[in-house]
């Protein structure tokens, strides 16, 4: 079965190209690196009218229209021109060597493709109402804004587009999203804010301006002095903390719910790339064939099957006992603690086991209900948060933060990451039966990750080896760089040499894999893992169909209650095991009576769930059923989207189960999906592609290490996405830190 993925192959028109357009390079002297976004904002204003400009390394880019322009005139007026645009160097470049490395005389392919895709959000082009903007430098999709009232912030998609080294005109199109906040609310943070926050926040505030365009409701940049824009009516592109900007990669409860999600943002990028931009590039993409495609036994899952997999969870924590600690005691917070004993009685049968005290208490699981910290750094209180000690499982929940509507998937959660800190304590696995890797063989694995709450730059971050024996017991060790200060030699000095030398390879060849892990097999084979930028895609046309079809409005011949009476009649024809059934008939009754001149599609569909379906007006019936089938194929009557198994299939194939391929001796790539039971109505986040690379003669191994990311316990309900021993190490660090 073949995948399809973000990766693109570009063919550039060339001819066309330079027919039509031309380009120029921008170079500022300062540390011989590109710094100025306001003059390419300003360049691609009304001054200049570039068509499009981009970033590369050193160099700034710009696309103008060939007729009305002359590159030699251009580069005069700039080199010419007020404080605007002072120390640009602008020099007219060609596009005949795709592939040169001199910048200073020829375009890139990589710039190239990045010009063309931000031509898109040229607000002067013939497809001006595509709703792109190309702002400082990159193509951004911007919401629809309300004139007369400003958001405190803004959710923007940025489409980046990466050409892959040493390929043949192959990129990596990929949406990353950010939030950009009005400059009033980050002075009034900057105000209270202390150390590395206020340092990031003085940082915000030296990014770029934006405000809003009344007359095409959009934003676009502030080219006045700063000291005149207004910070109340100012965006900036700034975090907060705490917060991720995110954005679902796939929705499709409706056909807007799809164009705002990061898969429909991709999907009408590629449409428009092939509509608008046809005559200087061809794009296809790249089809990958996958060999092994492990579907989901669930055999292993602890947390999603209720009755079977909580009859083992109560195996693993019998006789345990679990503590709650309300430490906000208010009405609030008393109706949580209800809530949480209510829900944890399943898993720890005996009541008894479970308690509310207002401190922790030793060997048991002890759930902190708590304030987040920007109250108790407001109110100038003692934080309250307290991480796991040796013999003290906690889980602390912040009362803000917690949506009654999901409290069944947060105490699942709470269960999960107190069993998992508990095994780092005991030094032993309770929620996997290693033996299934081991085969009652003696041997041992071992799996190593660098710590990721290390953001320091100029540190090199710790290594934590974890080493699993075959009965699930298990030893962690931390490499740091204070271990290479003694003569003494590190037991895993020799690993540690493997990947920083596989790590150094990628870098060198410019390659957009990141590492994540070590794994040395029982006989002593080393594989390496490695995450990319390459994500997987599902069917985004047939979605997209669907849903437009779902949404369509009926016909002016079937608007009627009599036409769909007519109908009926026909059906009963073709379906004679429903002519004696009474529901039609006062089905038909209700259209004849209430609906003889017009119906609406919402209307139709009301009356088929409440007279031709079951309780709660449920449409499952096989009455209702059997004739929205009979709508959808005689008439193309689309009421919802279809969510059986094989329709999910059809659409979703490149996003479910674990699929392992393109096998060399020493390299393979899989990915990991969820499982089809699990589909619903979007997809949080995309499924990476990642890479397994055999090192020092070593076999690949990875294979037997697949059932090791079909279980429940890292990610609620889902599979992870890598071998779960890696989960055991981030929580080691965490602890640690």
């Amino acid at each position: 079965m073949n995948i399809i993925t973000n990766r693109l192959k570009f063919t550039f028109h060339i001819d066309n190209i330079k027919r039509d357009f031309i380009f120029l390079s921008l170079q500022r002297e300062k540390n011989s690196k590109w710094w100025g976004a306001k003059q390419l904002d300003y360049i691609i204003g009304d001054e200049y009218k570039a068509l499009a400009v981009c970033y590369k390394d050193n160099y700034a880019y710009a696309m103008f229209k060939k007729q009305g322009n002359n590159g030699y005139e251009l580069e005069k007026r700039i080199r010419n021109n007020d404080d605007c645009l002072q120390d640009c160097i602008a020099k007219e470049v060609e596009i005949e060597k795709i592939n040169s490395c001199d910048e200073e005389n020829f375009i890139n392919n990589e710039v190239l493709g990045r010009l063309l895709l931000n031509y898109l959000g040229s607000s002067r082009s013939r497809f001006s109402n595509l709703h792109f903007s190309n702002l400082t430098g990159s193509l951004l999709k911007i919401p629809s804004l309300k004139i007369g009232k400003l958001a405190r912030s803004i959710l923007v998609a940025q489409v980046n587009l990466n050409y892959i080294k040493n390929t043949d005109n192959e990129f990596l199109l990929n949406v990353s999203m950010g939030n950009y906040r009005l400059e009033k609310d980050i002075r009034a943070e900057l105000k209270n804010a202390k150390g590395k926050d206020k340092k990031q926040l003085l940082k915000y505030l030296k990014r770029p301006r934006y405000v809003i365009d009344e007359g095409k409701a959009t934003l676009i940049r502030w080219l006045g002095s700063e000291d005149k824009n207004n910070p109340n009516s100012t965006y900036i592109k700034a975090g907060k903390k705490g917060k991720k900007a995110h954005k679902n990669f796939l929705n499709f409860d409706s056909l807007a719910d799809f164009e705002n999600s990061k898969a429909g943002i991709l999907h009408q990028v590629i449409l428009d790339m092939r509509k608008y931009l046809k005559s200087y590039l061809t794009v296809e993409f790249i089809p990958l064939e996958t060999k092994k495609c492990l579907r989901f036994d669930r055999t292993n899952f602890i947390f999603t099957q209720q009755n079977k997999a909580t009859k083992k969870l109560n195996s693993i924590i019998e006789n345990q006992s679990i503590n709650i600690i309300d430490l906000v005691n208010n009405e609030e917070s008393q109706n949580l603690v209800e809530k949480i004993k209510k829900e944890l009685i399943p898993y720890f049968q005996n009541e008894t086991l479970i308690s509310v005290s207002n401190h922790d208490i030793n060997d048991a699981f002890n759930v902190r209900i708590i304030r987040d910290k920007n109250y108790y750094k407001r109110n100038n209180i003692e934080d309250k948060y307290l991480s796991s000690e040796n013999n003290i499982q906690r889980q602390n929940l912040t009362i803000e933060s917690i949506p009654t509507k999901e409290i069944k998937t947060i105490i699942k959660t709470i269960i999960k990451e107190l069993i998992i800190k508990q095994d780092i304590s005991r030094q032993k696995i309770s929620l996997f039966d290693w033996s299934k890797i081991t085969q009652l063989s003696n041997k041992k694995w071992i799996f190593a990750m660098y710590d990721e709450n290390n953001d320091d730059k100029n540190q090199n971050k710790s290594l934590t080896f974890m080493t699993i024996n075959h009965d699930g017991s298990f030893e962690l060790d931390t490499l740091t760089s204070d271990d290479n200060m003694f003569l003494q030699t590190h037991k895993y000095d020799e690993y540690k040499e493997y990947i920083e030398q596989v790590i150094k390879q990628e870098k060198k060849a410019e390659s957009y894999f990141k590492f994540e892990g070590f794994i040395l097999s029982e006989n002593h084979d080393i594989n390496l893992i490695f995450r990319s930028d390459e994500i997987t895609l599902p069917n985004l046309d047939q979605i997209k169909f669907v849903l437009e079809e779902q949404e369509k409005e009926l016909s002016e011949y079937l608007s009627n209650g009599f036409t769909i009476t007519n109908i009926v009649q026909d059906f009963l024809t073709i379906y004679p095991q429903f002519n004696n059934n009474e529901k039609f008939d006062i089905f038909c009754q209700e259209l004849k009576n209430n609906y003889p001149r017009h119906i609406s599609k919402k209307e139709l569909y009301g009356l088929i769930k409440q007279y031709l379906g079951g309780k709660n007006n449920s449409a499952s019936t096989k009455e209702a059923t059997q004739f929205r089938d009979y709508l959808l194929e005689k008439y193309q009557v689309r009421f919802t989207f279809p969510k059986d198994n094989d329709s999910k299939y059809s659409f979703f194939f490149n996003n479910i189960n674990i699929n392992y391929f393109g096998e060399t001796e020493t390299e393979a790539h899989y990915f990991v999906g969820c499982s089809v039971e699990a589909i619903n109505s979007s997809f949080k986040d995309s499924c990476h592609l990642r890479k397994i690379v055999a090192v020092k003669n070593s076999q690949l191994v990875f294979q037997d290490l697949l059932k090791t990311m079909d279980v429940d316990f890292v990610r609620t309900g889902q599979s992870t996405v890598i071998p779960f021993p890696f989960k055991y190490i981030r929580e080691y660090h965490n602890l640690s830190s």
